[in-house]
């Protein structure tokens, strides 16, 4: 989680079952957007180091330091997920000019060259793997309003909007099956079925959403492996 005071921003994990704190970030003075890394070993971020915001990671257990994971002089990136077998990275990158916010992903190692997931001249961001790495969710502006979409990765493929009537924060269940966001003030849950091809089977209305939305594009909130239980910041 990320956790501001006295103008800064830094990452820190939190035991469940000790009830222990440990901050994980003590560089810059932005840290923000964490992600998990599949295996749980490391810990995805948002930070500033130098003009640009970057993507970088370190250890959940504080084994090593922190590094970098995606960093240009050029861009803006705001986020970065890894795919479930952790050899692919999806990120959000924002300059501010006319293409607004793209999604796109590169390898981890190896061949690092960068492939757009969604680019044009609308704004594409918050994106999530399936579970099983064969489908991407993600917001979209290009029907004029916030929808969450998803479609076949890496592609070319199909692609279909999930929300209807406006959606952000897209967090898969573990199974697979379900999609969930956030529809202004309530949390939605989307069922797909993916034969003979993806389709929105339903939409249903969960609760009330009275929960802290994020100040930037990013899931504030994460579902728990049993896709019963979630947390939220109150």
């Amino acid at each position: 989680m990320s956790v501001s005071t006295c103008g800064r921003s830094d990452i820190w994990g939190y035991d469940v079952a000790s009830a222990t704190p440990t901050r994980l970030t003590n560089s810059g003075t932005l840290n923000d957007r964490p992600e998990w890394s599949p295996d749980g070993r490391r810990v995805l971020y948002r930070a500033d180091r130098g003009n640009r915001t970057a993507i970088w990671w370190t250890p959940a257990d504080l084994s090593g330091a922190p590094e970098p994971l995606l960093v240009d002089s050029r861009h803006n990136y705001y986020e970065g997920v890894l795919s479930p077998d952790g050899t692919t990275m999806a990120y959000q990158v924002d300059d501010g000019g006319a293409s607004q916010a793209d999604v796109m992903y590169r390898a981890v190692s190896g061949d690092t060259t960068s492939r757009p997931i969604a680019g044009s001249e609308f704004v594409e961001a918050q994106a999530r793997f399936s579970p099983d790495g064969k489908w991407i969710a993600y917001v979209s502006d290009a029907s004029g309003a916030s929808e969450v979409v998803v479609q076949s990765f890496p592609g070319p493929g199909p692609r279909i909007q999930v929300s209807a009537g406006g959606g952000s924060e897209p967090v898969w269940a573990r199974d697979g099956r379900r999609i969930f966001y956030r529809d202004g003030r309530h949390l939605m849950a989307a069922t797909l079925s993916t034969t003979p091809e993806l389709a929105v089977a339903r939409r249903d209305q969960l609760f009330v959403d009275d929960y802290m939305f994020a100040q930037a594009p990013h899931a504030n909130y994460d579902v728990f492996p049993d896709g019963a239980h979630f947390v939220f910041l109150e």
